[in-house]
């Protein structure tokens, strides 16, 4: 790892080009008051995340080339017997360019998230060079409410045939808590999806895991896959998903 800031605040990491870190490239856990602008990251390498956080309030991501082996943005929980339940909140990022390389998405949250809360997030004006599984994914596995979520603007312009678009789950998974601190669900609400472009035309998946941890309200506005605008037939979902609006572009 070549840059982790663990329980500060007040801080500011701007212009630094990482080259051949190993695992996570950069990690930011319980913190706060944070601006990450203008770096250039270079992952090749399997889980080479380029920009993961985890427990952080006040945060402005700007700016970045996020170049990773794994996911671009690993958003998500770890380890809450160690870390505690701290909430993730107020984290917005902007003019980001993404690449994956080995593997991974360009932007995840999860699949770990052994917290209460993930809220008040945006990512606006995002550019992926490639998108090397699913184009943007959110993969609720332990007991976190993801909600207030805003994608505006983001553009995906190489993908393999046959990944998936835009994928939203509440799950029990590979990654859900195993150590036997707590083994529980939680939800994703109050998603906006707004000017998303990608090159697949495959569909878009949302899934929840019980009557109790869905997926609701969530809008997609001028989604468009593969050339052709977004259409409610192209949403795949169970039985517990609701207050999906489809928006086509204009």
């Amino acid at each position: 790892m070549a840059i982790q800031f663990r329980d500060s605040s007040g801080i500011d990491v701007e212009g630094i080009g990482v080259r051949n870190a190993q695992w996570w490239q950069t990690l930011y856990i319980r913190s706060s008051d944070i601006d990450v602008s203008w770096t250039n990251l270079m992952g090749t390498l399997i889980n080479n995340d380029g920009i993961d956080i985890d427990g952080v309030q006040g945060m402005r991501v700007s700016h970045n080339f996020v170049m990773s082996g794994d996911d671009g943005f690993g958003w998500h929980a770890l380890d809450a017997r160690t870390n505690g339940e701290p909430v993730t909140s107020d984290v917005h990022a902007v003019d980001t360019t993404f690449w994956n390389v080995t593997g991974g998405n360009p932007v995840r949250f999860g699949s770990s998230m052994e917290t209460s809360a993930f809220r008040q997030i945006s990512i606006t004006d995002s550019y992926v060079l490639r998108a090397k599984e699913v184009a943007f994914k959110l993969d609720v596995q332990d007991w976190a409410v993801l909600s207030d979520v805003t994608v505006d603007g983001y553009h995906v312009e190489s993908q393999p045939v046959g990944k998936q678009a835009i994928v939203m789950q509440v799950l029990k998974g590979q990654y859900s808590n195993d150590n036997g601190y707590r083994d529980a669900r939680g939800r994703i609400t109050g998603i906006t999806i707004r000017d998303f472009t990608d090159v697949t035309a495959d569909r878009v998946v949302l899934s929840g895991w019980d009557a109790d941890h869905g997926v609701s309200d969530v809008l997609f506005d001028g989604v468009v896959l593969g050339g052709q605008s977004l259409t409610r037939a192209q949403v795949e979902t169970n039985a517990f998903v609701s207050g999906v609006v489809v928006t086509p572009s204009s």
